[in-house]
Formats: C-alpha cells, sequence, structure tokens
C-alpha cells in the first residue's frame, strides 16, 4: 500500500498505509554468514517497494484527472484528501533486531558489532531513500512500521518459509513476534534510566 503525506487541509487521522520491508526475512533471503549479500537483499527489496510506490503514483494520478472515478474526490478535486504533487511515498521497515540476532548470532542491544549492523542496514535504506528521491524527483520517506497485527502474524508466515528463522525467537515468550520497528524486542533487559 501506499502513503502520503496529508494535505493541510485534509482530515486528521487518515494516514494510509506504507510500503514495508520485513528485515528479518531479508535476512534470511541473503544467508547467514554473507553479511555483504544483506545489502543486495535490501536494494531488490527497496526496489521492489519503489516500483509499487510509483506503479500506484502512475494510477492515483490518473484516477485524479477523471471526475467521473470514485476517486476523484479523494485526489482530484479542489479540496481532495492527498495531495499527489508534494506527498511523500512511505518505505517502513521492522524487525531490524531480529534481522541482527539472525546474521550475528547476538543481540544487538549485548554485542557491539551487532548494533553496528543494526546502523549500517539502517543508514543504507536512509542513503538508497535520499537518493532515489533526488533521481526520481519523488518525495521518498524511510519510517518504521509499528503495526502490533504485522508484528506478530508476518513471524507465522516467516517461519513457515524460513525454518531457521525460529532461532530468533528461543527465549522470548509468546506469541512470537518481530521486534517493533528499529527498536528492540518490548522484553528487552535494558535500564531505561
Amino acid at each position: 500500500p501506499v502513503s502520503f503525506l496529508l494535505a493541510p487541509e485534509a482530515r486528521p487521522g487518515l494516514v494510509p498505509p506504507k510500503v514495508s520491508l520485513t528485515l528479518p526475512q531479508l535476512a534470511c533471503r541473503s544467508g547467514r554468514t554473507q553479511l555483504g549479500d544483506i545489502f543486495g537483499e535490501l536494494d531488490h527489496a527497496f526496489g521492489l517497494a519503489l516500483k509499487a510506490h510509483l506503479e500506484r503514483r502512475t494510477f492515483l494520478g490518473l484516477a485524479a484527472r477523471a471526475s467521473d472515478l470514485p476517486l476523484w474526490e479523494l485526489l482530484g478535486a479542489d479540496d481532495g484528501l492527498f495531495e499527489l504533487q508534494d506527498g511523500a511515498f512511505a518505505i517502513g521497515v521492522f524487525g531490524l533486531a531480529d534481522a541482527v540476532k539472525f546474521m550475528t548470532g547476538k543481540e544487538a542491544f549485548a554485542d557491539h558489532a551487532a548494533f553496528g549492523l543494526g546502523v549500517k542496514i539502517i543508514e543504507h535504506l536512509a542513503q538508497k531513500t535520499a537518493r532515489e528521491s533526488r533521481t526520481l524527483g519523488l518525495r521518498l520517506i524511510l519510517e518504521e512500521t509499528r503495526s502490533a497485527r504485522i508484528e506478530e502474524e508476518q513471524p507465522r508466515r516467516d517461519a513457515r518459509l524460513f525454518p531457521e528463522l525460529k532461532e530468533v525467537f528461543r527465549g522470548r515468550p509468546e506469541p512470537l513476534c518481530y521486534s517493533p520497528g528499529v527498536r528492540f524486542p518490548p522484553q528487552t533487559p535494558l535500564d531505561p534510566l
């Protein structure tokens, strides 16, 4: 799904979904020992997310031109809900701590090198977002995806495709869920002070 920043006159609370990257799944696809391959997988998945945004922008742009189509009220009317020209397209990420644990075998909060890998992954995606935004003239934003439903349902699907992901959840309470966005899992033994 595509996400736009709402036009200033838009009704508050209406935020369409974004295209999100499941970082643990990309880590599994890259292979545990091939740390360089995670960046190739990130680039591939980012390209797919970008393609989805471009196709949606084209479709919605066409729909905004025809006043007899249902989307006219949202997109084309003078008081439309979304501003297509200045809208921002969001690419979300979630499960960073889980991807890092899969790649390194260590928790990011407990190991400096694992934490550094997490930072490199997000830096890579942020640089790619900025580069593609400039190249395409499209306002892209990178943000974390925080959705309890996704964080709980996606691990079950991924565990069927990638049984080796079960190691990531060892020692965590049920139900198994991915870490929220780019944050540590909720049960992480960290002192908030």
